[in-house]
């Protein structure tokens, strides 16, 4: 959900055709605004996954995932059109290979760093530095953050996806779930790390945080 001018803008994975955007001033009565991102204005036709969308330089920029690659597009309005920038997000760094579920982290000092999802080892989760512009990977920064290592991440698949990152005193959480999506058991852990360039992800020891809540099940894929 992005903020903007006392309005609640939610962007979510749901239509075949692109990315959707509801609009609320109190969170609990939405309207349909239709597709902020349509896929007419991007190369890829199939899976349009996992949006995030942030104000950054006077404009709006959509990170999302499709057809199991990462974009981003841009808009003068939060409602869209959106249209891609570009190629694939990670091509210069990971050519054509294969990920998901991008989300971005502003540190304090105004550096921005990606976080997504790699098909190596199941669904592992990796980051890299991005440059002024908040689009392109800075070279050399690409590093692994976490991968399955609990039995719980690997009731059905081997998953840790759905990255998060917030900052608080001084230590970094990424959240983070694990087991697919289509699992009963599809939860939610973190890990904590205080450096965020090259520190080791330490996961929370009582791991999972969110999981099958009374007759909630599937309780993944927070961020």
């Amino acid at each position: 959900i992005l903020v903007d001018n006392n309005l609640y803008y939610a962007y979510g994975t749901h239509s075949a055709n692109g990315i959707e955007v509801w609009v609320s001033d109190n969170l609990k009565e939405w309207k349909y605004e239709g597709l902020a991102l349509n896929k007419a204005n991007t190369t890829e036709q199939r899976w349009f996954w996992a949006p995030e969308v942030y104000y950054k330089n006077g404009e709006y920029i959509m990170y999302y995932s499709a057809n199991e690659h990462l974009y981003v597009a841009k808009a003068a309005k939060p409602t869209g059109p959106f249209k891609q920038v570009g190629d694939m997000q990670m091509k210069p760094l990971l050519g054509d290979e294969k990920c998901i579920d991008s989300s971005v982290f502003f540190d304090d000092d105004g550096t921005a760093w990606l976080f997504f999802v790699r098909f190596n080892d199941g669904n592992c989760i990796w980051k890299c530095q991005l440059a002024d512009d908040y689009i392109t990977p800075v070279k050399n920064t690409l590093r692994k953050c976490i991968n399955v290592t609990a039995a719980w991440e690997s009731k059905l698949g081997r998953v840790c996806e759905g990255p998060n990152v917030l900052k608080h005193n001084k230590r970094y959480y990424l959240t983070y779930s694990a087991n697919d999506y289509r699992s009963q058991d599809y939860g939610v852990g973190y890990a904590t790390t205080v450096n965020v360039v090259s520190g080791t992800w330490a996961k929370y020891s009582k791991n999972p945080v969110l999981q099958r809540v009374e007759r909630l099940v599937g309780t993944g894929h927070h961020s």
